[in-house]
Formats: C-alpha cells, structure tokens, sequence
C-alpha cells in the first residue's frame, strides 16, 4: 500500500510517499516529480497494527473508492493518492487545502472523502518514527 501526498506548484509536483509492505515494514520517501530520494523515516507495524490497519481499510471500504475524488481543476493541486494491490485512488483538492478531518460518525453515513480522510488519518499516526520526534 502507497500513500502519496503531493503539492503542485513551479516546480512540478512534490512531497511525500509513504509504503506499507505486508510484513508491516514501512517508510517514508521525498519527492520532486519522479526523483525520489532515500528513505528519511522506516519503521514496523506490530501485528496487532497491522490487524487495526485491516480493520480500518474495511471499515472504510476503500475497494468501493473511485479511481479519482475531488472537483478541483486549478493550477498546483494538492493530491493525494492511495494505492493498494491493483487499485489507486487520487483525491485532488485545492493548493495548500489539507485533506479534511475524518467525521467520526460510527454509525453515521460515510462518504468516499469521509472514509478517504479516515485511511489518511490513520496512516499519519501509524507511520510515525519515534527517532524523529
């Protein structure tokens, strides 16, 4: 699983991937367009994270997300993109607009973008280096 978080701007698109392998093992990458550096951050999920991860994935049904998300048309969006096994989801938002906070409503009705920003959320606290803090 990727998640890719990019800002269009001058120079192209840049910003940050994250990948998460199914042993749990993780890291974060920098990017400019398709130059991609080093690993500034790894880490691993536990199994009992990697249990939360997969609940979390279902509960938000990301294999119900559409290919693309999100009605801005403009110069230098911001997408982000989650990609998982054979299918990729790109949400674009408007530049420097941070993807929405996830509405917890459990027993509510949850959108694409509402179970999208859920996945989003998520990730960010899991994919913490505890060094880099």
């Amino acid at each position: 699983m990727t998640l890719k978080d990019a800002q269009g701007g001058f120079a192209g698109f840049t910003g940050v991937l994250w990948t998460v392998r199914p042993d749990g093992s993780w890291d974060r990458k920098l990017f400019i367009n398709r130059k991609i550096r080093k690993a500034d951050q790894q880490g691993k999920l536990t199994a009992k994270e990697l249990r939360s991860l997969a609940d979390i994935l279902a509960h938000a049904q990301v294999d119900k997300f559409p290919p693309k998300m999100g009605k801005f048309r403009g110069a230098n969006p911001h997408v982000v993109t989650l990609s998982w096994g054979k299918h990729q989801c790109e949400w674009t938002l408007p530049p420097g607009s941070p993807v929405p906070k996830y509405p917890d409503q459990p027993f509510g009705k949850l959108t694409s973008e509402d179970s999208f920003a859920e996945v989003f959320q998520i990730l960010h606290k899991m994919l913490k280096n505890p060094k880099a803090e």
